[in-house]
């Protein structure tokens, strides 16, 4: 029996907006809330009677919180005075919700940095599961920033880093594939996404920049 992986990250598009929006005034970071979907396809050829397993992991994001505080120290070490009010209150508004990504928006090199590969092994310590780690790099040397979005991924702390795809299951054929996966899981309920506020800060980022464009034309 062969054993497949795939792994990605399920961010809708809203939310990347907000991030960005969020990443441009100065460097932030913060965590994903969601959940984890794993389906194992199993295939059955007629030339063989071996099986083939196929596992394909989703990590869904439903929400993010971004610190404007430093909640690490200088060594990546995590301050749960911070961070688990945070994680309760994010279990209370998303019943069935889990911490599963930590992001950083930054200039810089569009690798980990030592201090974010810490603070990731820090954060998978303290809530006893490995995360995902989002990295919003932007180049910020010309006029107009240009965003580069990738997401590290690894089975446990002292693994290689490997770097997964982003999908937006919440635009048609994003994925490339004719099934766009649902964004709601069952155990956490249709209320679960509240789009509102990610929708309305992307609509402001939307009317600052063409504010500022009118402005620059004039």
């Amino acid at each position: 029996m062969a054993g497949l992986e795939s792994t990605a990250l399920a961010l809708p598009g809203a939310l990347l907006s907000l991030l960005i929006y969020e990443c441009t005034a100065g460097i932030r970071d913060g965590l994903l809330f969601g959940y984890v979907d794993t389906t194992v396809h199993t295939t059955l050829r007629d030339d063989t009677t071996r099986e083939e397993r196929a596992q394909e992991t989703r990590y869904v994001v439903l929400d993010v919180h971004t610190f404007h505080t430093r909640w690490y120290n200088a060594l990546g070490v995590l301050d749960p005075a911070l961070l688990d009010p945070v994680l309760a209150d994010m279990r209370a508004r998303h019943p069935g919700c889990q911490l599963i990504g930590y992001f950083r928006g930054r200039p810089g090199a569009a690798t980990p940095s030592l201090r974010e590969q810490q603070v990731w092994a820090s954060l998978a310590r303290h809530v006893g599961t490995m995360p995902v780690f989002l990295l919003l790099q932007h180049d910020n040397r010309d006029q107009a920033h240009t965003w580069m979005q990738a997401c590290f991924w690894r089975h446990h702390e002292h693994d290689v880093l490997s770097r997964i795809p982003i999908t937006l299951p919440n635009l048609v054929n994003s994925t490339g594939q004719a099934r766009v996966p649902a964004m709601v899981h069952p155990h956490v309920g249709a209320g679960a996404i509240d789009m509102a506020g990610p929708v309305a800060a992307a609509q402001r980022m939307c009317t600052e920049t063409l504010t500022e464009i009118a402005r620059l034309v004039e």
